[in-house]
């Protein structure tokens, strides 16, 4: 499988595969931007803007939280980039089971209040946990009204873990290969009560939507 070589980011927080990022989407001098904040634990952050068209995954039913974006050029960018390892996408031949130990990171909270009420409080380092692959029962039927039903992801829970909004995008990986992109919460007030969603980077759909954007495209040639 060839590396990625745009930036695959969720729901305007981004990954370059193994890079987990976090993704401001704002408004300056009335153009409507986005800006990237890349890092690698436990290294520095790096802030880009992103001013390139983004690829959003789209069907019948509306946008899902998946799209591309790609860093703009420079010695700067690339000098960053090569100090970060990069991570395969999965081999979709062999799709996670319940069970699975998988790895994420974000920039999200860190902190919640004694009654595990989530604290609005970015961790200015990103931060590295364990989950398990978990039945998505529950969470499908906490999200039925939510323009999540319609996407497709599966789930993640640890005891004393939990996902935050700042780590929306981060890579979902196990045993070094991306199989997923951090999406939502399962409890929005309160952290560690629910399981939490990522999206399903194997999924049939997705799949082949990634390798259409990453395929290098054939100019035709005249003669």
């Amino acid at each position: 499988m060839a590396r990625l070589t745009l930036l695959l980011v969720l729901l305007w927080v981004g990954t370059t595969v193994s890079t987990v990022v976090d993704v401001h989407k704002r408004i300056i001098g009335g153009q409507d931007c986005v800006s990237v904040i890349l890092g690698v634990h436990p290294g520095q952050a790096k802030q880009v803007d992103i001013t390139t068209q983004l690829e959003i995954y789209k069907d019948e039913q509306g946008p899902h939280d998946i799209m591309f974006l790609k860093l703009p050029d420079g010695r700067e960018i690339t000098d960053f980039l090569n100090q970060i390892p990069s991570v395969d996408l999965a081999d979709c031949n062999a799709r996670l089971q319940l069970g699975n130990q998988v790895q994420i990171a974000g920039y999200g909270s860190s902190t919640m209040g004694p009654n595990y009420e989530r604290i609005d409080q970015p961790s200015p380092t990103l931060q590295c946990a364990d989950v398990n692959v978990v039945d998505c029962t529950r969470l499908k039927e906490l999200k039925k009204n939510t323009p999540h039903h319609y996407q497709h992801w599966f789930c993640g829970q640890a005891d004393g873990k939990d996902a935050s909004p700042g780590d929306s995008g981060g890579g979902v990986v196990f045993e070094d290969k991306l199989y997923g992109v951090i999406s939502f919460t399962g409890n929005d007030t309160h952290a560690t009560i629910e399981a939490f969603g990522f999206i399903d980077l194997c999924h049939p759909d997705y799949f082949k939507w990634i390798q259409s954007v990453t395929t290098p495209k054939r100019k035709l040639s005249l003669s």
